[in-house]
């Protein structure tokens, strides 16, 4: 209500080429107190409660507007990583929404990447599942975020129709340290 939200846009590079492949639109908070806070600060707050669902349309709304107009513009070829909680999947109309979103953005589906942190996935795997096959249909590809914090196997991550995995920092940092 009071326009204190905002989607700031971290790009994305290929690290062979370093070409620009996207941007992943990270939503933040500017509080006229405390400054800018990070999604990290609040999200956890707003899944609790049905205030995550109209924020997150409002994301990916904004974000796609974003992106098309970039596009219109002339500086396209790129994608956009959204980051979907399990609040909006859950959601009865999320997938109508979302397409309609997308519908209207004219974009390519194949251009967006929806991200779902790994941590969120095993509350609801068959709804889960279920939505992220619909997504699949409509064209949109599929992250899993934060892999290795939350406890899904191999097997699981198997079954899902995702096409990528970003692993949590705790599982690379130390690679270059401890050699197991």
């Amino acid at each position: 209500a009071n326009k204190e939200l905002a989607l700031f846009y971290q790009p994305q590079i290929d690290a062979r080429t370093a070409a620009l492949v996207g941007f992943e639109a990270l939503l933040r908070w500017q509080h006229p107190t405390r400054g800018v806070v990070a999604a990290e600060d609040f999200i956890a707050q707003a899944e609790d409660t049905r205030f995550m669902v109209p924020l997150g349309e409002w994301v990916m709304a904004t974000a796609l507007a974003q992106i098309k107009h970039w596009h219109d513009s002339g500086f396209n070829g790129f994608g956009l990583s959204l980051n979907m909680s399990m609040r909006q999947l859950q959601s009865r109309d999320f997938l109508q929404r979302f397409a309609s979103n997308l519908q209207r953005s004219h974009l390519d589906p194949s251009k967006i990447l929806i991200e779902i942190s790994e941590t969120r996935l095993l509350r609801d795997l068959d709804l889960v599942h279920q939505r992220l096959k619909m997504l699949a249909r409509l064209g949109v590809r599929v992250c899993i975020d934060n892999f290795g914090t939350g406890g899904i196997s191999f097997n699981h991550l198997r079954s899902l129709p995702v096409n990528a995995v970003k692993l949590d920092r705790s599982l690379v940092q130390e690679l270059r340290v401890d050699d197991e």
